[in-house]
């Protein structure tokens, strides 16, 4: 089994554990994701729940 982690870099999650609002946070939760055995990590850049705030098309990278 491989366990991935996920760092939300978005207020807009309801899983608010895995919230990093700035650089130092985020990095450490990934430190702690590696540490309890992850091989990756999903860092999510905007929340996908009916709660969170939409994103402009001019704002979003890597989709047509």
């Amino acid at each position: 089994m491989k366990l991935h982690g996920v760092i939300n870099a978005s207020g807009d999650s309801l899983a608010d554990f895995s919230i990093a609002l700035d650089v130092e946070s985020a990095v450490k939760r990934a430190k702690e994701l590696i540490q309890v055995g992850c091989v990756g990590i999903d860092l999510g850049a905007a929340g996908s729940t009916q709660f969170a705030s939409r994103v402009k098309g001019g704002r979003r990278v890597g989709t047509p």
